[in-house]
């Protein structure tokens, strides 16, 4: 289990010094604001950023996914009383000529594995979608919801075979990662299809304008 320690020393009465490792970064105390430091809710803003591109810098060589460029837009929106952030809408931009299919499952990826991203979710409500830098589809985070059949989208890239070793007892091997891109790639797939026909059936279905008037 991982473990991270953060220092915070207060400057002044407008601004604090917070440093890690050989780092360190200016905090926006001030009541009415600092034009040149992040404040906390900013700096929560930030590390959901850097969780998602760090994941995306993590799982594209594994996946085999071409990237020009990445970024990430988010907005927040906080309550009065009691004090919290209550919402997270995030637009994950990638320069890339990846497919639809091959955005969702990075997206997906995204969604899963991240740290900072899976304890924002749990805490209030996060929602975004990802596009390529040049317009196209917009995904959005629902590529992460259930699959027909009320099985987790992406269960199966962290389902655990369980085997027996030599003492008798059970012990958990995840399958290889070629496996899990395999099952994430069939998955997206899946939901992208499925998003695609339920689209195309609401455009059959539109009244059409020209239709005969009905009789009285």
């Amino acid at each position: 289990m991982l473990e991270y320690r953060v220092r915070a020393d207060r400057a002044d009465a407008r601004g604090s010094v917070a440093t890690t490792k050989e780092a360190e970064i200016i905090l926006d105390i001030a009541p009415d604001g600092l034009p040149d430091a992040f404040n906390p809710a900013e700096l929560f803003l930030a590390a959901i950023s850097a969780c998602m591109i760090k994941g995306i810098e993590h799982v594209s060589p594994m996946l085999d996914l071409k990237l020009r460029g990445v970024e990430v837009r988010l907005h927040a929106v906080r309550q009065d009383s009691a004090p919290k952030i209550v919402s997270v809408d995030y637009e994950l931009i990638v320069d890339t000529d990846e497919n639809d299919l091959s955005l969702g499952l990075l997206h997906m990826n995204v969604g899963k594995y991240g740290t900072i991203s899976n304890t924002a979710a749990a805490a209030t409500k996060l929602e975004g979608v990802i596009r390529r830098a040049d317009g196209g589809a917009a995904w959005p985070s629902r590529l992460l919801v259930l699959l027909p059949g009320g099985r987790p989208a992406a269960s199966r890239c962290t389902r655990a075979d369980t085997q027996r070793n030599s003492a008798g007892r059970q012990r958990r091997t995840l399958p290889p990662l070629e496996s899990h891109a395999a099952d994430m790639r069939r998955d997206a797939e899946t939901i992208i299809e499925r998003d695609s026909n339920v689209r195309t059936s609401r455009d059959v279905q539109r009244p059409s304008h020209d239709a005969e008037p009905r009789r009285h």
